[in-house]
């Protein structure tokens, strides 16, 4: 077997699910995904049916996104144990909250030297975030 050393193009699933974790800057669960790239309605009982074609689909489109980069696996969590998904931005929109959550709670107690160290681990994420931010420039 050889690997071309070209990039595949996304299939029809991948694009979709990459739409929709794109579109908005949160977390989402498996089920929630594939229900929106299938474009699965609820019943009557408000349940949304999805098969389990569907859902091996989509896991396999969504390991190959992960693989390339795309797409964060945040793991299984509590308490649904779900796996949850992100895209690129909203991991370090996420980190760059989290951060700045333990500074504010480390200012409260008067540690100022682990704020120090927090405070230098942000620039990095600042730099990072506008660069994804930031148009790329027309040549």
């Amino acid at each position: 077997m050889t690997l071309s050393l070209r990039r595949r193009r996304y299939g029809a699933l991948q694009r979709r699910l990459l739409a929709i974790l794109n579109a908005e800057d949160r977390i989402f669960e498996t089920y929630t995904l594939v229900a929106g790239a299938f474009d699965v309605k609820a019943d009557e009982d408000g349940m949304r049916l999805i098969s389990t074609a569907q859902m091996s689909a989509a896991r396999r489109a969504l390991r190959g996104l992960v693989r390339d980069g795309a797409v964060i696996d945040l793991g299984r969590n509590y308490p649904n144990t779900r796996r949850h998904w992100c895209s690129k931005r909203t991991e370090l929109l996420y980190n760059i909250q989290r951060k700045r959550e333990a500074i504010e709670a480390l200012i409260r107690r008067g540690q100022v030297d682990e704020v120090a160290r927090l405070s230098q681990q942000m620039g990095p994420l600042f730099e990072a975030a506008r660069l994804r931010s930031s148009p790329t420039p027309k040549r």
